[in-house]
């Protein structure tokens, strides 16, 4: 359960590259904004993992 909502985070940065790949006609500016929050997306899921894997080992 713990993982869910960041799952879901995941998965949206994944259809937002798909969306950019797609859309090269997006204006530039959403292009980018599209990249960054798919940055954003996979740096707090690595962050996610780190936490579940000390989370696991703690107990």
């Amino acid at each position: 359960m713990r993982l869910s909502p960041f799952v879901r985070g995941f998965s949206f940065g994944f259809w937002e590259m798909a969306l950019v790949e797609k859309g090269e006609c997006l204006p530039r500016p959403l292009v980018y904004i599209f990249h960054i929050g798919t940055f954003i997306v996979f740096v707090f899921f690595i962050y996610e993992i780190i936490c579940y894997i000390n989370f696991e080992h703690s107990e």
